[in-house]
């Protein structure tokens, strides 16, 4: 029997902690050679573009895929996100979720994995630029990650839009979020950055980084897109990427970067297995380029279904 699961199942079942753990599971397996997880298929018909992630994990004993459908520049948020949970070993269908919640919510993990490894201990301040719906997750999940961020400094193009998203932190405990309109000063104030825009140009610049700080860009998963200039590609001492096949497809911040794609680029599951170093000292710039991969989607669905069975 095939277990189905709408919006508001996902969304009561998935919660940040469990978003963790599925993506600290995947970039696990990746690293030991346990999953497989292809580059996005994009196929382009008339004003619309349908996206599909499959990945496998042998470990779990699952593969699945994940289907999207772009019409023009928008995602309808909440419907036409859909993923297909397959087991290996039969071959059964075991589960069809709708996937826009489970979507947002493993790539606001992989940015709290990502940024627990390369971060420094004790960070406090956090600056997100963008105030949309995916830069929300992107905050709440870094959040829940890292206790020691307790500042958020919020830089949107509308003032309102940046308010209306502080005052959605109030129930946080022990946090405080305040607007900054001066990108420059915020991005200089922070620990960590996040960059959750549809830019398709530069909206954080190499020379407002202070030394130790940790990027994460994460709307930058087209090939035409980007959102770091050519100084913050040069700046980073150290950068990790989903996965090198996917990043080598889609990342417009590293592929449009004048002086070209960088020497020494890591996969995130190597960093987590610990086949690849992570922060050396506190002066570093690290960066983490997302682009979203389909075993998220894969073992956070895998782990979404458990619990739904179990919860019966």
């Amino acid at each position: 029997m095939t277990l189905v699961l709408d919006e508001e199942a996902v969304r009561r079942l998935l919660t940040p902690e469990l978003a963790f753990e599925a993506a600290r599971l995947a970039f696990a397996q990746l690293g030991s050679g346990q999953a497989v997880s292809p580059p996005r298929s994009r196929i382009q018909a008339g004003g619309a573009t349908l996206n599909t992630l499959s990945a496998t994990s042998a470990a779990l004993g699952v593969t699945g895929t994940k289907s999207y459908a772009v019409v023009r520049t928008d995602v309808t948020r909440g419907a036409g996100f859909g993923l297909l949970l397959f087991d290996t070993g039969t071959g059964a269908l075991t589960a069809v979720l709708e996937a826009d919640t489970l979507g947002n919510l493993r790539t606001a993990a992989a940015t709290a994995v990502a940024t627990c490894a390369l971060a420094r201990p004790g960070s406090a301040t956090l600056t997100v630029v963008g105030t949309g719906w995916v830069a929300q997750a992107q905050v709440r999940a870094l959040l829940s990650a890292m206790p020691s961020l307790t500042e958020v400094l919020v830089v949107g193009r509308r003032r309102e839009r940046a308010e209306r998203f502080c005052d959605g932190l109030a129930d946080v405990p022990g946090v405080i979020a305040r607007t900054v309109p001066d990108a420059a000063e915020a991005v200089g104030s922070a620990d960590v950055v996040v960059t959750a825009t549809g830019s398709s140009t530069p909206v954080l610049r190499g020379a407002w980084l202070r030394a130790g700080t940790h990027v994460n860009a994460v709307g930058s998963n087209y090939a035409t897109k980007r959102e770091l200039d050519d100084d913050a590609i040069r700046a980073a001492d150290r950068i990790v990427v989903d996965t090198l096949a996917t990043a080598r497809l889609e990342c417009g911040d590293l592929l449009l970067a004048e002086s070209g794609w960088p020497a020494d680029v890591t996969a995130l599951g190597d960093v987590v297995v610990g086949r690849s170093p992570a922060r050396q000292d506190e002066q570093e710039i690290t960066l983490f380029e997302s682009q979203g991969i389909g075993i998220l989607d894969v073992v956070t669905a895998h782990l979404v279904v458990s619990r739904a069975l179990a919860e019966g």
